[in-house]
């Protein structure tokens, strides 16, 4: 699926990774996300010098590393409707607040095998992100790692935690992305909401005629990388050393 795309960004020393991280941070990011979705990634790619992939059932993750920044990059789920619109599923009471329990038994299944490569992440700077489910997997990560101060960058996620479990997290750095009218963003609608600063991504009504819907990975890819950037100058709240 992510073949068809070509990858945009062909920096290869931590030299030039500092210039994409402070320029291009959510369309790198956007593009580590499509590339979760492949069964086998090669290094070096966009400036990563090690790639590791932990999986458990359905849920999987790719860890990235250089000598400047580690990403963990969540890969989403095919059945992402039936996780989100699923009104029996009930919160599940954690020490950061109250979360969305599909998503939490996910985030468990992933956590103690992704964990050491966090806690060694030295002076490293943490980036989370994933697209859809992988969204999701992503916050719940930086609440439970918010003392070491992670960058999260999702893409089409849903609604994650209450409102209890969103002051929680208010102060993390925090980039939520919603590509047009993408409908798994207004989900789960019992008890959940977002948080996070919000941006949207222009997907015009036409091009769902003859394309896959705003929430595939392919769009966000192609609505972000044909946004000026200037757009996304706001990356600087962010505060990235």
């Amino acid at each position: 699926m992510y073949d068809i795309l070509q990858p945009v960004f062909h920096f290869s020393t931590t030299k030039n990774f500092a210039k994409l991280i402070k320029m291009y941070l959510s369309q790198l990011l956007c593009e580590l996300c499509a590339v979760a979705y492949k069964h086998d990634v090669k290094v070096p790619i966009f400036g990563f010098t090690s790639v590791k992939k932990y999986e458990h059932d359905n849920a999987c993750v790719y860890v990235f590393k250089n000598d400047k920044a580690i990403v963990l990059a969540f890969r989403g789920s095919n059945d992402i409707n039936d996780w989100v619109s699923n009104i029996h599923v009930e919160p599940v009471v954690t020490l950061h607040g109250t979360i969305h329990s599909g998503f939490y038994k996910e985030y468990e299944k992933l956590a103690p095998l992704f964990e050491p490569d966090i806690n060694n992440a030295e002076a490293r700077t943490i980036f989370l992100t994933g697209h859809s489910l992988g969204g999701a997997l992503a916050l719940i990560t930086a609440c439970f790692f918010r003392q070491l101060n992670p960058v999260v960058i999702t893409f089409g996620s849903p609604r994650v935690g209450t409102t209890l479990f969103n002051s929680k997290v208010s102060t993390l750095r925090y980039i939520r992305w919603i590509n047009g009218s993408d409908k798994i963003c207004r989900l789960p609608v019992r008890k959940y909401s977002h948080c996070g600063i919000e941006r949207r991504l222009q997907f015009p009504w036409y091009k769902r005629l003859t394309n896959r819907s705003p929430h595939h990975i392919y769009n966000y890819l192609k609505s972000i990388r044909s946004n000026d950037i200037s757009i996304l100058e706001y990356e600087d709240l962010l505060k990235i050393e």
